[in-house]
Parts: structure tokens; sequence; C-alpha cells
């Protein structure tokens, strides 16, 4: 048997790219093993807390992120099949969609993050001494807040903890109806917003969900990459099969952090 015959033989050598971005993608699943295995134990010390805060997220905010993100996805599965074809305008329209598909998801997410540090809950005492708690969102003026949704007298026991109390609570425990209120700054004793101080479930929240858009950045600027080398007429097939499944890595993230903090 001569050389030529033993190397025809051989078992097809896998490419070092191929294997690098295994050997990255099995760091990154243990890297977020450790946070989501984490969440699951802070949440299985306080059911109640991760139950009652889970409840008020934006679930329509979360559900059309996850479909923009999996049409996404979709858009670079058709880049990676353009990419070995030699298409290269199918791979720049769309390597080209999935890019702006993802910045409208940082888009959506960066709105819900406004959106959490704009509502407040609030401890203010009344001109005639008595205190309510105000839950909305907020407005800030130079010597007071406007503040537009739901009051309720604080228990005479004072239990309810601004870190804890939630907007059903509130509205519940008050006249049910939403209204916007002015309070004198000096009439605020306390106030938190629902930022990463708020409570166990909000430090995840913003943790989890800020670890995700740092990645799918990185997956948005190899994309450009990808784009801009194609538009010079650069076709780059491994490394487009390369960014696809860091992508598919991606969106698989999310929807185990969409089923996590928008619908348990």
């Amino acid at each position: 048997m001569n050389l030529s015959t033993l190397e025809s033989s051989a078992v097809p050598r896998t490419s070092p790219g191929r294997v690098g971005i295994w050997l990255f993608l099995a760091s990154e699943i243990m890297f977020f093993m450790g946070l989501l295995g984490s969440y699951v134990l802070f949440r299985a010390a306080d059911p109640h807390l991760f139950a009652t805060q889970s409840a008020i997220m934006n679930k329509w905010a979360g559900g059309i992120n996850t479909l923009v993100l999996l049409t996404s996805s979709f858009f670079i599965a058709m880049a990676v099949g353009a990419a070995a074809e030699k298409k290269r305008r199918k791979m720049v329209a769309a390597l080209a969609l999935a890019a702006l598909l993802a910045v409208g998801f940082l888009g959506i997410k960066a709105w819900e993050y406004r959106d959490k540090l704009t509502h407040y809950t609030l401890v203010a005492r009344n001109p005639d001494g008595h205190i309510f708690v105000y839950d909305g969102h907020v407005h800030w003026l130079d010597d007071k807040a406007e503040i537009t949704g739901f009051a309720a007298p604080m228990p005479p026991d004072q239990s309810w903890d601004i870190h804890l109390v939630t907007p059903a609570e509130v509205q519940a425990s008050g006249d049910g109806t939403e209204k916007t209120f002015t309070l004198p700054a000096n009439a605020i004793l306390e106030q938190i917003n629902d930022g990463p101080w708020k409570n166990m479930f909000f430090a995840c929240y913003f943790t989890l969900t800020m670890v995700h858009a740092v990645h799918l950045i990185g997956g948005i600027i190899a994309a450009l990459a990808l784009l801009i080398l194609a538009t010079r007429g650069k076709i780059k097939p491994a490394a487009m099969e390369y960014v696809g499944i860091y992508w598919h890595f991606v969106d698989v993230i999310w929807l185990f952090l969409f089923l996590l903090l928008y619908l348990t």
C-alpha cells in the first residue's frame, strides 16, 4: 500500500477552527451553567419572592424579543448556507437582517431597562400625617416627584418592605384606581426603583440579561465583520459557520432566560 492510498483512507481531519469554536462554547456553557445554577439556588431559597417579582415582568416585551431573536437565527442559518454556496448577495442580505434584528432585540431590552429604572416604590407622609405607599412610574422635578400608579395606606404595623412589595399589593390595598400623584421631595421617607438593588430577583435579572446582551453584541460585531468582507467580495464559509454556531448558542441561552425570568 503506497502513501497516497494511506492518505486517502485516513479519517478526515476536523479543522482547527471548528475544534476551537466548540471548545470555546464548552467554556461558555460552563460559565452560564454557573450563573443559571446560582439563579435556581437563589429561587429555591425564596420561591415566594421570585414568583411575585417574576409576575410583574413585561411578558409581551420578553415574548416579542424571543421572536425577534429566533428570527435572527433563521437569517444566520440562511447566511451560513449562502456562504457555503458562494452566494454573496444572499449572504449579505441575510447577515444584514440578522444583525438588524439583534440590534432591535437590544433596543427592546434597553426600553425594558428604562421602564424598570423609572418604576419606583415610594413611602411618603401626607400633610395629614398618614403614611402612604406609592407604586408607579416617576417623573422627577426640582423639588417634587410625579408618580403615575397606585397608592395605599401603609399597614398599621408598617410591615410593607419597599424592596418586596408589588404593584398588585398596593393596587389591591388602595382604591384600585391608577392616578398621578404629586409628592413634595421632603415628604418622601423611602424610595427605590426596580433596579438590581431592589431585591435578589432584580439583581439576578439584570446580571443575567446584561451578560447575555454582551454576548449578543459580540455576535453582532462578528456578523458585521463578515458582512463587510462579503461586500468586498471576500466570502469566508468556515468563519460564517463558526459565527452561526455561536449565534444559535446565544439564542438558546435567551430561551432559558425567558423561561426562568418571565414565565416561572
